[in-house]
């Protein structure tokens, strides 16, 4: 399934941080197709082969992180659980948190020095 999916089938493939409209698009950035088998292959030597599913990380510690949005927001939702299955495909973790939007404001505010 692809993340335009989450869009009810309206949205556009981005593949660049600008859209086609603005003044400083970039038409000859080249296209990446989706492919989980590539980092894989970009990683060989560094990923146990034997065992496929392993997760990436460093030291031997996985690679985690995970991705905060806030409730009542689906579209954010669905692309999280996408971003979340397709990167567990290539052995990444994704944990997901939804959170009331007050929450993640008060998370934000604590953690930046002011």
């Amino acid at each position: 399934m692809k993340l335009s999916a989450a869009y009810c089938w309206i949205g556009q493939t981005g593949n660049r941080p600008l859209q086609a409209r603005q003044l400083a698009y970039n038409d000859k950035v080249q296209n990446y197709n989706y492919n989980p088998q590539r980092p894989r292959t970009a990683a060989r030597g560094r990923v146990d082969e034997v065992e496929p599913r392993r997760r990436f990380g460093k030291d031997g510690k996985p690679f985690v992180f995970e991705i905060v949005t806030n409730q009542g927001n689906e579209t954010r939702q669905k692309c999280a659980e996408i971003i979340q299955r397709q990167l567990a495909d290539i052995g990444i973790t994704v944990k997901i948190r939804i959170l009331e939007w007050s929450a993640i404001c008060d998370e934000l505010y604590q953690q930046t020095p002011f």
